[in-house]
């Protein structure tokens, strides 16, 4: 392992565990830190711990002017392809030798593995490939008719041959500012467990603009809904790992992308919001797939759902924020740095086996809602889990992490001075937060699962709960709440026990 690989595995390994690092001042990737991407001779799409291994993975070597994909699916596919194409064009190569012994396809064996080596001296009429920046992903089929759907299980990798060899890029300014950013979460995992959501408001009012009696965080009865429907995506699963993956491939197999409320306006995207055309919280995505209705949201819809779903089963799960390239068609080097750092995208993390596994289920997600209204399903015919546990490479080849939605916040962090108990009831007392419009009070019986209980005017800076329990310990935080309804970081918690 380089110097280099050795500095960006020790920042994620440190990234993920539960003490982290504190975070570094605000850095951002630009252009020029993307021109030169390493050329490297390997990938893993999952690292080499990863329960995945033994699922499903996808690797690639080179040698000189070969090429080897190799890998595992845990679905039961008749046949694949090693799709090889210029970046800007679909004129595949490998494709003239079928049947031959150097084309790009194969059959998968009885267990799902696969190896296919390309020789890069012969494509065509025996002619080498040209030198340039080529595409590589694999694709499966079902009924073995040589045909294969526009979307890959393995997704695009950035490969390049030159007078040297074949080679993979590795685009290092990705990966370390991935891991400075996961670095610099420096909350602990109990934050998030809560399962009402209220650190998803945004979500719950599927975008509208804030108003003052807006939904904040999800009802008791609604909360039980959403355990209860996990409940029957997991079955009788108890293993946590195997528990995210079946509520990822659960959701990437029955949600459709919403392609027209991506691409509106923002003043379109909020009458769309008003209308009910869109659809973000996590309830109500839960009910309409409960109904049998075809489902559509977008990356925010598709993060609250699975945050929802995970932490109901005592799993702790975030959501980051970032960059995400759709390939082809764009690529780190020709980006803007307004573009690389604009953070449009949303995606989650969950916590297991002492560790933050990457999840996103909208990448994996081959279903779309179209411009044209329509409901085009790939999900019989292909799955995709490159969006689960992916690597510290893979992922740097398609997502830049600029933030997470908890270290969004503009306003200061407010501080629980005091807590108190007499008479079965509780008094807090905290500092003022300026640009506070209001307070929000939020409570627990186990440090972990918070409910909100009160809303609080700018003016006044104490609660007094209403009659509890004696004897009972309860954990108390606030938050402090902008016009916009956006939220300061949660305070710091007292623990009190009702006198």
């Amino acid at each position: 392992m380089s110097l280099r690989k050795g500095i960006i595995a020790g920042l994620l390994a440190a990234a993920m565990l539960v003490e982290m690092l504190p975070m570094q001042a605000s850095a951002k990737v630009t252009p020029q830190d993307v021109q030169t991407p390493e050329l490297v001779t390997s990938f893993q799409s999952v690292g080499a711990g990863s329960p995945m291994r033994q699922i499903e993975y996808y690797d690639i070597t080179t040698d000189g002017m070969k090429l080897t994909v190799s890998g595992k699916t845990a679905e039961k596919y008749v046949q694949y392809r090693v799709s090889i194409r210029p970046l800007n064009s679909k004129t595949y190569l490998f494709w003239h030798y079928y049947g031959g012994e150097n084309n790009s396809f194969g059959e998968p064996e009885s267990d799902g593995s696969f190896s296919k080596t390309l020789d890069f001296t012969k494509e065509g009429n025996g002619n080498p490939v040209p030198n340039g920046d080529y595409l590589l992903s694999v694709r499966f089929n079902k009924d073995g008719s040589d045909k294969f759907e526009d979307e890959a299980q393995m997704r695009y990798i950035p490969i390049v041959k030159n007078s040297q060899g074949v080679f993979i890029k590795r685009f290092n300014a990705i990966e370390e500012e991935n891991a400075r950013v996961i670095a610099g979460n420096t909350r602990e995992t109990k934050e998030y467990m809560d399962t009402s959501m209220a650190d998803m408001a945004h979500e719950l009012r599927n975008g509208r603009e804030y108003s003052q009696n807006d939904i904040t965080s999800l009802t008791k009865s609604q909360q039980k809904t959403i355990a209860e429907f996990t409940q029957k995506v997991v079955g009788g699963e108890t293993d946590s790992y195997k528990q995210l993956l079946k509520i990822h491939d659960y959701l990437c197999n029955t949600l459709y992308y919403d392609i027209p409320y991506n691409d509106a306006s923002q003043a379109t995207k909020r009458e769309m919001a008003k209308s009910g055309r869109v659809t973000l919280n996590p309830y109500d995505l839960v009910k309409s797939m409960e109904s049998g209705a075809k489902t559509r949201t977008v990356c925010n819809g598709f993060s609250a759902l699975y945050a929802a779903m995970t932490r109901s089963l005592g799993i702790p799960c975030r959501t980051a924020r970032g960059t995400a390239l759709r390939i082809p068609g764009m690529s780190w080097e020709n980006m803007s740095a307004a573009k690389l750092n604009a953070g449009t995208h949303v995606w989650n993390e969950a916590y297991v086996n002492g560790r933050w596994v990457f999840v996103d289920t909208t990448k994996d997600c081959p279903n779309d809602f179209t411009t044209g209204g329509q409901y085009k399903r790939l999900a019989d015919k292909l799955v995709k889990r490159c969006g689960f546990d992916a690597s510290i490479q893979s992922v740097g080849v398609y997502t830049l992490y600029t933030s997470y939605r908890e270290e969004e916040n503009t306003l200061p962090t407010p501080k629980l001075t005091s807590a108190s108990s007499k008479k079965c009831r509780v008094t807090l007392r905290w500092k003022k937060v300026k640009g506070a419009v209001r307070y929000y009070v939020f409570r627990s019986t186990d440090g972990m699962k918070y409910s909100l209980v009160k809303k609080i005017s700018p003016k006044e800076l104490t609660y007094k709960s209403g009659k509890l329990k004696k004897g009972k310990k309860y954990y108390w935080r606030i938050r402090a709440v902008m016009e916009d309804d956006s939220f300061s970081n949660f305070s710091n918690y007292k623990v009190v026990k009702v006198k």
